[in-house]
């Protein structure tokens, strides 16, 4: 648990430093553009972005996992009926 939270500060990291420099990139190849590139503020911007995304990703999983279990219920209920319908046949007869 521990090396997975490391490798993911690691590429938080460096996913950060590409933005920051393609950012500088941008602001670099168009003087005309008043883009704020105080790297204090761009790593607080890219740090919320990926925050955002991260929570939406959990939160698509988790909707995910509650479907399937919504689903493996209603499964096991027509089971439960189909079984109880047996047993009702059975005693008829």
């Amino acid at each position: 648990m521990e090396l997975d939270m490391t490798v993911k500060l690691a590429r938080r990291e460096q996913i950060l430093q590409e933005k920051i420099n393609t950012a500088k990139r941008l602001g670099n190849d168009k003087p005309g553009l008043n883009l704020s590139l105080d790297p204090v503020d761009l790593k607080r911007t890219i740090d919320e972005d990926i925050s955002t995304k991260e929570n939406n990703r959990r939160s698509y999983i988790l909707g995910i996992k509650e479907h399937c279990k919504n689903e493996i219920c209603k499964v096991e209920t027509v089971r439960e009926r189909r079984k109880m319908g047996e047993l009702n046949n059975s005693s008829i007869v």
